[in-house]
């Protein structure tokens, strides 16, 4: 495949990120819901929640289900085994962008990789492209059989499966970010059956709209986006999905997902039906943007032009009333439901946003056509880091030093570790993780520089491993194990540790090369 150089990656047009604009650029790709960001063992099991969710709405039958499904598996563990973080990008470092069109499921993963690597994608893929069904078939066995596993695990065998499930060729671009780290797209399209593929499809062009999407999305600063029918269900798995990817202490989180709720409801409830490609229902789009020290959550859908005047009005006089008025407002509100009286448009859910952010509500309309124009509204939230208590343990000749700063993403074990009771040694340490497991950040860079290690330290550090094992569902832990050389105990006892947790990412540095 030819290679691209992205334009202007970090810079967008104001107009490019308006909220109808993101929306049509899903709607006409077809883009069912999109996940920009790392990955976790956590976050992709509500990424699966959620597609399940969307596969039964869209009332699919369990075979194609089950297809679209183990791909989607397939295609989040080759994500999660391979991404890498270039500097600035940790939280860019990969995405997954689904697309519904007509009888196809069309999956895009991304993942930010080593330019080293591109040769050897480059040849794998090629070669499944160019095997027949059963060849393909002998592949996977013969890999299977001499077990030419990869430094990551794996040896490529889901790519395989990917490609003998969905029944079509395995598409893929690069993107070169700088001179070591490049982005890879691969793109899946998956028929219902041979029969069935689309034929006048043009997938290298659907994969450059698909480029062209996550570009407008990232340089948006969008962390998360979905849109199509919103129905109450989506609600759950979407929070579930939030929570694993918003970090903040634990009163400013439950304050974010307060208003999330507050949006999304008011999408469910009071968005207009809408008919888009034939099926009727409440369109709109739910997305977070993370810039600077905001999080800003915006909700847009389909309303009647005739409703728009009072809806305006509403939320001009609901932006003017204080914190007081507010409250008295509320409090009337509920003791008309409370009494019985007909349902009226009161907008209650607006009067809790406006309670719970303090902020007045940013909103605009859009016309679309003669009987519709579109909403958004906008609330931004100031964002709370987390924060914990640093452990700072000084060196002795028989401890190392250690440093957890969880504020600096600041993480280092350096010196010797030769002391008769390790374990009682490293208690404050596996204490500390475990908080900081609670609400950790979104990467967690780990630095090794053990000198010597006895018997009792490395038993400890297996346990500490246990720990970050752990911690690596909620977040995504890196390792960088230095050593003086291979033969020497410490690099072998690296291997070990990284052969036993095959799932924490590893970095093994020659200590003169740090």
């Amino acid at each position: 495949m030819k290679q691209n150089n992205p334009e202007n990656i970090g810079s967008v047009s104001r107009d490019e990120c308006r909220t109808l604009l993101i929306f049509r650029s899903l709607e006409k790709n077809n883009i069912e819901y999109a996940y920009i960001g790392h990955f976790t063992s956590g976050i992709t099991d509500s990424i699966l929640s959620l597609a399940e969710l969307n596969l039964q709405l869209l009332n699919e039958n369990i075979k194609i289900r089950k297809r679209v499904y183990f791909i989607l598996v397939e295609g989040l563990q080759n994500i999660t085994r391979h991404q890498v973080f270039s500097p600035g990008n940790a939280d860019k470092s990969g995405g997954l962008i689904i697309q519904h069109i007509e009888n196809q499921f069309v999956i895009t993963t991304i993942n930010h990789i080593a330019i080293s690597e591109k040769g050897n994608i480059t040849s794998h893929i090629d070669k499944i492209n160019n095997l027949a069904e059963d060849e393909l078939k002998r592949y996977y066995r013969e890999i299977l059989e001499q077990q030419k596993l990869s430094k990551k695990g794996g040896a490529g065998l889901g790519l395989i499966e990917i490609a003998r499930k969905s029944n079509n060729k395995l598409l893929y671009d690069f993107v070169d970010l700088d001179d070591e780290y490049s982005i890879f797209f691969m793109q899946t399209q998956i028929s219902p059956s041979k029969k069935e593929k689309k034929e006048n499809f043009n997938t290298a062009q659907n994969l450059e709209l698909i480029k062209q999407t996550y570009f407008q999305l990232v340089n948006c600063s969008l962390i998360f986006t979905i849109s199509g029918i919103f129905v109450q269900d989506k609600i759950v798995y979407m929070l579930s999905l939030l929570e694993k990817r918003i970090k903040g202490r634990a009163s400013n989180k439950n304050k974010i997902f307060n208003i999330i709720v507050e949006l999304l409801q008011n999408v469910v409830n009071h968005a207009d039906d809408y008919e888009i490609n034939k099926k009727l229902g409440h369109y709109g789009i739910f997305y977070i943007a993370e810039k600077d020290d905001y999080l800003i959550v915006t909700t847009g859908n389909y309303i009647k032009n005739e409703k728009i005047d009072t809806v305006r009005k509403n939320l001009e006089y609901i932006n003017t009333l204080s914190v007081r008025e507010l409250t008295e407002k509320h409090r009337d509100i509920l003791r008309v439901f409370k009494n019985g009286t007909p349902k009226i448009n009161a907008g209650l859910g607006l009067i809790n946003l406006r309670m719970k952010t303090r902020e007045k509500i940013n909103y605009s309309f859009v016309k679309v056509d003669d009987d519709y124009s579109f909403i958004s509204i906008e609330i931004r939230l100031k964002k709370e880091t987390p924060h914990f208590s640093a452990l700072n343990i000084k060196p002795t000749d028989k401890t190392p030093e250690i440093v957890l700063s969880s504020d600096d993403s600041n993480y280092f074990f350096r010196g010797n570790c030769t002391v008769g009771d390790a374990k009682a040694f490293f208690s404050p340490v596996y204490r500390w993780f475990e908080e900081y497991e609670k609400n950790p950040h979104n990467l967690t860079p780990i630095i090794f520089d053990f000198k010597q290690l006895s018997t009792s330290a490395k038993k400890a550090i297996e346990k500490l491993f246990s720990i970050l094992q752990q911690l690596n569902k909620e977040t995504v832990v890196t390792v960088r194990w230095l050593y003086s050389d291979e033969k020497s105990p410490i690099y072998k006892f690296g291997q070990k540790l990284k052969e036993s947790f095959p799932n924490i990412e590893f970095k093994f540095v020659k200590s003169e090369d740090k």
